[in-house]
């Protein structure tokens, strides 16, 4: 593993004192947004703080970007309002950091949520560009939790996922089926992992 990770992942777990959540696990690939960031299996952490609302947090994983870089960690922050017990607004801000010669990318972000349908925007700082992702969560699948993803980056760029997840116990056992993640056959397109989460 490369130690930038390792230290990343002992520096989150080292932080549980503070009061937050994390978790850390292990999966097949991982996809951003429709597309694959490694091509091969991955390992992930995150660690979030909370308070009244307002939360601070970050995410590693590792990359494969086909040069030298081999891992990203996100920042990000924000407030999360819940108007009802179906209906909140997230707003935040979330920086995207890598390793090696990848600048850093920044995006401010508004989720709404709305029952089990969400609806998110996000903007690019520099470029000014916006993506947007629907989410709705099927609520008439039995035994496991099922949500279908849409995103849009403009006309000609979108994706759809079904997102597949199983909680048992501090795990989360999860399937991510998508549309030519890999433009290649249907099995490229399936991502499975495992999450502790703590």
């Amino acid at each position: 593993m490369n130690k930038n990770i390792l230290m990343a992942l002992m520096l989150m777990s080292t932080s549980a004192f503070a009061g937050g959540s994390g978790s850390i696990g292990y999966g097949s690939d991982y996809i951003f947004r429709g597309a694959s960031q490694a091509g091969t299996p991955v390992v992930h952490a995150s660690y979030k703080v909370e308070s009244e609302g307002f939360y601070l947090g970050a995410w590693a994983s590792q990359v494969d970007f086909g040069d030298t870089t081999s891992r990203e960690i996100d920042y990000f922050g924000g407030y999360n309002l819940a108007v009802t017990d179906k209906v909140s607004l997230d707003v935040g801000y979330v920086r995207y950091t890598y390793d090696a010669n990848i600048d850093s990318l920044e995006e401010l972000y508004v989720i709404a949520s709305f029952g089990g349908l969400s609806l998110g925007a996000y903007q690019d700082l520099d470029t000014n560009d916006t993506y947007a992702e629907i989410g709705y969560d099927l609520w008439f699948v039995p035994v496991v939790d099922v949500k279908l993803i849409y995103g849009l980056r403009d006309e000609d760029d979108t994706f759809a996922m079904l997102n597949v997840t199983k909680n048992v116990g501090d795990y989360t056992f999860g399937l991510l089926i998508g549309e030519d993640v890999l433009d290649g056959t249907a099995s490229d397109s399936l991502t499975a992992s495992i999450t502790l989460n703590f």
